[in-house]
């Protein structure tokens, strides 16, 4: 215990300033306190991002064809035939690419009902989505946004990953060379030497290559966490706050009627909608003529709580895949056209943080870049406890 207590309190050396010795011992406390929950919320982010891949991968023979020269049905057929089978659909996603089939979906929030995959041009249901891998990942999904303890681990994950802003923060402030002499060693890792030295270097310079994506994933992992945070970084790129305070009743008030006479709006959209047929085929071929570049069409469909049609087409091909969103009636009608390069910064910002946080804003590369930050994060506590143990 001894040594342990001198560690955790050690006294400050010749020529170390204050600002690195106070650096050093909140780096060395605060890494101690934080490094399992890192550790956990690091490792299920870098599986989690490959959910798109791995379910593509695992439902293959359904997910992929070979297309044929035989034109491709209309997408109604399709939803309708899904419907007859599995109840009403929430969702459909149609590519450009045409080895891709067409996937509708049950899903809903809680996880009930059912995916499948349509081959475009013949119609046959090809298969239905593993519900094993659905699981798995809502389970990566909940250990690392809430620790799997719901409110209080969202709360705790939030807690662990400011601490972790600060590790690389201070840890940039240790890190860095006294000379431009000593640049040179602390830049690369040196492979052939002790384990301990190995370690020390793992720590130091991997920590230092992955500091500025760290940072983004973890800021963009706190926007999701803390209103506060979100409030911040909105107001910071020019948004407006999307906290309401209690003691601006006026404020509260105006915004009741704003909602009033929206939802008048969509109940009489839906009284019309009851009279009329909306067509699935028509909203894809709008969206294509309105936003020509090839992408992937998710398209909310119409239910009991949301009665209008959102379309949100994801542009591929491009080393930003960015969304476009366009809103139809629930007669089919384009209500709303949203381009996201006009939209203002803070717009922008909230469209794409949660693809910036897993790295599929830049496609498969991306997935794949972040994952192995995420794995560099997990390290950083290993490696860390490693050179404290060695130091007692």
């Amino acid at each position: 215990m001894g040594r342990i207590t001198q560690s955790l309190f050690r006294k400050k050396r010749k020529k170390e300033s204050w600002l690195k010795y106070l650096m050093a011992v909140l780096h060395l406390w605060l890494g101690l306190l934080s490094a399992l929950i890192v550790f956990v919320v690091a490792l299920s982010g870098s599986i989690y991002a490959y959910k798109q891949p791995l379910t593509d991968w695992a439902n293959g023979s359904a997910a992929f064809i070979d297309p044929p020269a035989t034109p491709a049905l209309s997408a109604d057929s399709l939803l309708a035939q899904f419907e007859k089978t599995h109840g009403q659909a929430t969702w459909v996603k149609a590519y450009s690419d045409d080895s891709r089939s067409l996937v509708i979906s049950s899903m809903t929030k809680g996880d009930k009902g059912v995916t499948a995959y349509y081959h475009p041009h013949t119609g046959q249901q090809l298969g239905l989505q593993e519900e094993e891998w659905n699981r798995f990942f809502d389970t990566m999904l909940r250990l690392h946004r809430f620790l799997l303890l719901g409110d209080t681990g969202k709360l705790i994950n939030g807690i662990a990953v400011l601490i972790f802003v600060f590790l690389l923060l201070s840890g940039l402030v240790l890190w860095f060379p006294k000379s431009v002499a000593k640049l040179k060693d602390a830049l690369r890792v040196e492979w052939r030497t002790t384990f301990y030295r190995l370690v020390y270097d793992l720590h130091n310079t991997l920590g230092f290559y992955a500091t500025i994506l760290l940072l983004l994933m973890a800021l963009t992992g706190l926007y999701t966490s803390f209103h506060w945070m979100k409030n911040l970084m909105i107001v910071g790129l020019g948004g407006h706050s999307i906290v309401i305070s209690e003691d601006n009743q006026a404020l509260q008030d105006d915004l009741s009627k704003a909602f009033k006479v929206v939802l008048n709006n969509l109940e009489q959209e839906a009284t019309q909608a009851q009279q009329a047929t909306w067509s699935l085929q028509s909203v894809m071929d709008q969206t294509n003529a309105s936003l020509p570049n090839e992408g992937v069409l998710t398209i909310q469909l119409p239910g009991e709580q949301v009665k209008y049609i959102r379309v949100t087409k994801v542009h591929t091909g491009r080393f930003f895949e960015t969304p476009d969103r366009i809103d139809f009636s629930p007669s089919g009608e384009v209500r709303t056209v949203t381009k996201f390069n006009t939209l203002p910064l803070a717009e922008q910002f909230k469209a794409i943080v949660k693809p910036l946080h897993t790295g599929e804003l830049m496609g498969l590369t991306g997935i794949i870049v972040f994952s192995i930050v995420s794995l560099i994060a997990c390290s950083l506590p290993v490696t860390g406890i490693i050179i404290w143990v060695k130091k007692l």
